[in-house]
C-alpha cells in the first residue's frame, strides 16, 4: 500500500463518519470509528485483488467463482434503480464537482494528479471530493 492509497482510505474513514445517520448515538465512538476503518481496509483489499495490474480479459479466463452471486430479475431492478438514483445525484451536481468525483472515484486518479489537471490546490480537490461523496450518500441513502 503507497502513502497516498493511505492517504485515500483514510479520507474514506472521515467520508463515512461524515454520511452516517445523525440521529444514532454513538456508545463507543473509537469502536466504531476502529469498525469503520477495518471495513474500509478489507474493501480495499478486496478491490486490490480484483483489480490488480493484469489485463482485464486475463481476469477473465481465471476462476473467480467466489466472486459470482445469485443474479435474479429483483436483483437487476434495484440495481437499475440505484444507478438511476446515482445518476440524478450527479446530475444534481455542478459540472467541476461533478467532474472531480468522476476522475476520482471512475478514473482512480489521485488527489495530486486532479489539482493539477484542473488547475486546483489539492487541498480544494480533497474538499470538492469530500462534498461530492457526502451528497451521494444523501442521496442513495434516501432511495
Amino acid at each position: 500500500m503507497s502513502p497516498t492509497d493511505a492517504d485515500d482510505l483514510t479520507q474514506d474513514v472521515f467520508l463515512r463518519l461524515l454520511s452516517r445517520r445523525k440521529d444514532n448515538a454513538i456508545d463507543n465512538f473509537e469502536g466504531y470509528v476502529y469498525r469503520i476503518a477495518t471495513n474500509v481496509l478489507n474493501d480495499f483489499r478486496r478491490r486490490s485483488a480484483i483489480f490488480d495490474d493484469k489485463p482485464f480479459e486475463d481476469h477473465c479466463h481465471e476462476n473467480h467463482e467466489w466472486l459470482i452471486d445469485r443474479i435474479d430479475a429483483e436483483r437487476i431492478v434495484l440495481a437499475r434503480e440505484a444507478l438511476m438514483t446515482l445518476r440524478a445525484a450527479l446530475d444534481g451536481l455542478d459540472e467541476r464537482t461533478r467532474t472531480v468525483i468522476l476522475l476520482y472515484r471512475l478514473d482512480r486518479m489521485r488527489q495530486r494528479e486532479i489539482a493539477k489537471k484542473i488547475g486546483l490546490s489539492v487541498s480544494s480537490v480533497e474538499k470538492i471530493i469530500v462534498k461530492a461523496m457526502v451528497h451521494l450518500a444523501r442521496a442513495m441513502r434516501s432511495s
